[in-house]
């Protein structure tokens, strides 16, 4: 286990309501072992030229750049009112504990948060399409809304969530 990531914390991840594919996610974020530049640098898969960020010129891409120090992950936890040190990304139980709202879903709110980040960054990457941060609350608005039926016991708390977001939302 990664250090700093206690075996309980990170089965938080595994109790959220999320698909697979974003528990997964957070977990193999939690765990520093995300495909980004900057770690198929170092497993020496891909070359130091090849290791920089998509947006940042001349930066690593590593999770901590990706998540909370590119100016999009900047932009949209700015957005948000959110304060995501690089510490903190593989820790992602631990963002957002100041919030104002409901605790009970307030990790899944955080790791579809990442989730799309991560999607826009691939997206930039593989398909050459570039994502506003409002691009990338809206999406999560989106995931929030096609999924609440996964939320039975606490949907009172997402719609919470949800409706605060939609401060933030704009129409498509």
């Amino acid at each position: 286990m990664q250090e700093g990531a206690p075996a309980m914390d990170v089965l938080k991840i595994w109790s959220t309501k999320l698909p697979t594919k974003v528990k997964f996610f957070a977990w193999l974020l939690s765990r520093g072992r995300l495909n980004t530049r900057a770690y198929l640098h170092y497993r020496n898969i891909r070359t130091l030229e090849e290791s920089w960020c998509e947006h940042c010129t001349g930066v690593m891409e590593t999770d901590a750049h990706i998540f909370s120090e590119c100016r999009r992950a900047r932009d949209v936890w700015a957005c948000l009112g959110f304060s995501v040190p690089g510490s903190l990304v593989q820790r992602p139980w631990d963002i957002g504990v100041s919030t104002p709202l409901p605790e009970n879903v307030r990790l899944d709110i955080v790791l579809l948060i990442l989730w799309h980040l991560w999607k826009s960054r691939n997206a930039a990457i593989f398909d050459q399409t570039d994502s506003s941060s409002q691009d990338i609350i809206n999406r999560v608005a989106r995931n929030i809304d096609s999924w609440m039926g996964r939320y039975k016991r606490n949907l009172p708390y997402i719609r919470e969530w949800r409706t605060w977001l939609d401060q933030f939302v704009t129409m498509s």
